[in-house]
């Protein structure tokens, strides 16, 4: 099974919950970006992710990381 590539749009508190149902299923998909208006939350969330690269526009992340889907 190939591992799907997610782009996590808004790095706020509701993101917590998403990321710990994610981590029940690491073998089938994987955090590759963040994206957050606020930069320095962005960067915090890519931190503890495994310093993924980091956006503050949507569309800018979704044309230009290598990503499958997104989790908004």
């Amino acid at each position: 099974m190939n591992t799907l590539k997610v782009g996590l749009i808004g790095c706020g508190g509701i993101s917590a919950a998403h990321l710990g149902a994610h981590r029940e299923y690491p073998d089938q998909f994987r955090y590759a970006a963040v994206c957050d208006v606020v930069e320095a939350i962005a960067r915090r969330r890519a931190t503890e992710l495994g310093e993924l690269p980091v956006y503050t526009d949507p569309d800018k992340m979704m044309t230009q990381a290598d990503i499958d889907a997104v989790n908004i």
